[in-house]
């Protein structure tokens, strides 16, 4: 009797399950800060403190919207434009100076000022962000640029008596256009990473 071919060895499902990306691999930053943010904190800086805070974060998803056409005979479905999935929510940890508050609601003072209610040109407060996936050995593995990148909303930070053993946290919400993949496998990529 020939014997199956679905393998139900526990050593072949241990070393699949080895391959499998570990969530918490992973690297969030903005290397374009807008230029009044960047005159108040070192770029470099920021990126190691944030990376600390950033207690979560997504690698977006992508739609192609379609039309139903028919012509003759079934309906057919047409393509005609990429959907992205929303905005790129945060979750980040406060640290002790309210740097990360600061920051986003610096670089929203950017956009809409606070005094005057006058709009920014988008030049000024647009720029990019990559998302970078990475292996046990810390290399790079997936990575994707988002790109003109700009804070929505700035969420709110609870406080209270009882809350004495816990690590404050805010949501962020960062609104974006499209994102490329710039880096992947390129025996399994075969997109335009660019």
């Amino acid at each position: 009797m020939p014997k199956p071919t679905a393998s139900t060895n526990y050593n072949d499902v241990i070393s699949k399950a080895g391959r499998l990306y570990q969530p918490t691999r992973f690297e969030f930053y903005i290397p374009e800060l807008p230029l009044l943010i960047h005159r108040s904190l070192g770029a470099n800086e920021f990126r190691r403190d944030f990376q600390f805070s950033l207690e979560n974060v997504f690698f977006p998803g992508r739609n192609i919207s379609s039309e139903p056409i028919k012509i003759a005979g079934p309906v057919d479905e047409i393509p005609y434009e990429a959907t992205y999935s929303g905005d790129l929510d945060m979750t980040v940890r406060v640290s002790g100076d309210f740097k990360e508050k600061n920051v986003f609601e610096t670089w929203q003072d950017i956009i809409i000022n606070q005094r005057t209610q006058n709009l920014n040109y988008p030049d000024n407060y647009r720029c990019r962000a990559i998302i970078e996936a990475l292996n046990l050995q810390n290399e790079k593995i997936y990575e994707i640029a988002l790109t003109e990148v700009w804070p929505k909303s700035v969420g709110r930070i609870s406080v209270g008596q009882g809350l004495f053993n816990s690590v404050a946290t805010m949501q962020i919400q960062l609104a974006f256009r499209r994102y490329y993949v710039t880096y992947a496998d390129d025996t399994r990529y075969i997109g335009d990473p660019i």
